[in-house]
């Protein structure tokens, strides 16, 4: 079962970046057109997201005109942060830090 959940999560996360849209655009780095510029925010570095960390290094995004960067934080509730703040164009947490990371007076 977690051979097939691999590939399924995989595609679906690319698939939910290229509904990212943002205005910036980055050099493709040769005649190809300009990539889309997507931060990626993970709430720590582990091994836990090392098919996104080989996505990136293989330049599969790339590929699909997406200049992805990763960036880690020190846990999800600073992800959150940083989601709802703009920092990061999308996060990739679990429910747990997504609920620890909303403060109780926020709509």
């Amino acid at each position: 079962m977690n051979a097939r959940l691999v590939p399924l999560l995989s595609a679906l996360f690319i698939a939910t970046l290229g509904a990212c849209r943002t205005e910036e655009a980055v050099d493709g780095g040769g005649d190809g057109p300009e990539l889309r510029r997507v931060l990626v925010g993970l709430p720590v570095a582990a091994s836990t997201f090392l098919p996104l960390y080989m996505a990136v290094e293989e330049d599969l995004f790339v590929d699909e005109g997406l200049g992805v960067e990763l960036v880690s934080f020190r846990g999800g509730s600073d992800l959150v942060r940083a989601v709802v703040a703009g920092s990061v164009d999308m996060g990739v947490t679990s429910l747990a830090g997504v609920t620890v990371g909303i403060a109780p007076d926020s709509p």
